[in-house]
C-alpha cells in the first residue's frame, strides 16, 4: 500500500494536468512504475478530474491480475456523490473528521427505527470488514461484523443498556458509502492510509459482503442493488465507544438480513 499513499500525496502536490502527462503514453510511469500510473489515475477520476485514458493502464490491470483490475477507470453514479461529499478531498489532513460524529440532539432510541433482530446467521464477515483492515492489521483496533435474520425482537432486559434505548439516527445510503470510503482512508489512529484507490476498493468489497455476493464483482450492479437497505448510524454510551474519530456502529438493512458493523481503535 505504499505506492497509494505515494499516488495520494501526487495527487494532492501537483497539478492534474502535470500528473496527466506523466502517466501517458512513453511516460517513465508507464514503462516502469504502471501500478503508481494506475493509482494516479484511480486518484484523479475520484477527485473529478476528466482523463482521456486509452486503457492501456486497465489491461495492465487485469493482465496482471492485479487488485484493482475489477474497478472501472471512471466514478459510477454513487461514487460521484459519496466521494464528492467525502471529507478525504476537501480536508485530507484533518483524520478526526473522518467520522464525524452526529449530535446528539438529533439521535432517536434505536426501536423506534428497527423492531429487534432475528436469528444470528454463520456468515464470513471478512468483506464487510474490508474497510477496517488497516484498523486491526496496522494500527491494534477490533471489528466485529455480525449478520442476523430480520425480524424478531430486542432483547429488553439486555446490559449494560436495553439494545432498543440506544441511540441512533437513519442515514441514507449515499452517507453510508461515504462513512466506510472516509473510515478505510482515515486507516485507525495510527495507520497512514492506503490511499483513494484502495480506499475505492475495500468500500466495493464490504457493499459485496453485505449484499452477500463473492468478490471480485462487477461494482455497477452493486451500486443499484446497495441502494434498497437502510442504514442506522448508532453512538452508544459504553466502555469502548468514545464518540471520537475511530470508534463505529452501523446497523444496515438489506432485504432479509441485518448486519451489524462495530469497529474501534480508540486506546
Amino acid at each position: 500500500m505504499v505506492l497509494g499513499y505515494r499516488a495520494m500525496r501526487l495527487t494532492r502536490t501537483r497539478p492534474a494536468d502535470e500528473l496527466i502527462a506523466s502517466i501517458d503514453s512513453g511516460s517513465r510511469v508507464r514503462s516502469q512504475l504502471p501500478e503508481l500510473g494506475l493509482l494516479i489515475l484511480h486518484e484523479l477520476v475520484l477527485n473529478g478530474h476528466e482523463v482521456d485514458h486509452d486503457g492501456w493502464y486497465l489491461d495492465w490491470a487485469q493482465s496482471n491480475s492485479h487488485l484493482l483490475a475489477h474497478l472501472p477507470l471512471h466514478p459510477i453514479s454513487l461514487e460521484g456523490e459519496f466521494c464528492s461529499s467525502s471529507p478525504i478531498f476537501s480536508d485530507p489532513g484533518t483524520a478526526a473528521g473522518m467520522t464525524r460524529m452526529l449530535p446528539k440532539d438529533d439521535d432517536v432510541e434505536l426501536g423506534t427505527l428497527l423492531s429487534g433482530f432475528g436469528e444470528r446467521m454463520d456468515v464470513d464477515g471478512a468483506l464487510v470488514a474490508a474497510p477496517f483492515r488497516d484498523w486491526v492489521e496496522n494500527s491494534n483496533g477490533a471489528v466485529e461484523i455480525s449478520v442476523f435474520e430480520a425480524g424478531g425482537s430486542f432483547n429488553v432486559t439486555a446490559e449494560p443498556a436495553p439494545v432498543p434505548t440506544l441511540l441512533a439516527r437513519e442515514i441514507d445510503v449515499v452517507a453510508g458509502l461515504e462513512l466506510l470510503f472516509s473510515l478505510t482512508f482515515a486507516s485507525g489512529a495510527y495507520g497512514r492510509g492506503p490511499g483513494v484507490a484502495y480506499s475505492r476498493l475495500r468500500t466495493w468489497e464490504a457493499v459485496s459482503g453485505l449484499l452477500g455476493r463473492e468478490w471480485p464483482c462487477e461494482i455497477a450492479p452493486l451500486a443499484v442493488e446497495i441502494q434498497e437497505s437502510r442504514w442506522i448510524r448508532i453512538e452508544p454510551a459504553s466502555t469502548w465507544f468514545h464518540r471520537i474519530a475511530w470508534d463505529v456502529f452501523l446497523v444496515v438493512v438489506i432485504g432479509e438480513r441485518i448486519v451489524t458493523i462495530a469497529a474501534t481503535d480508540t486506546d
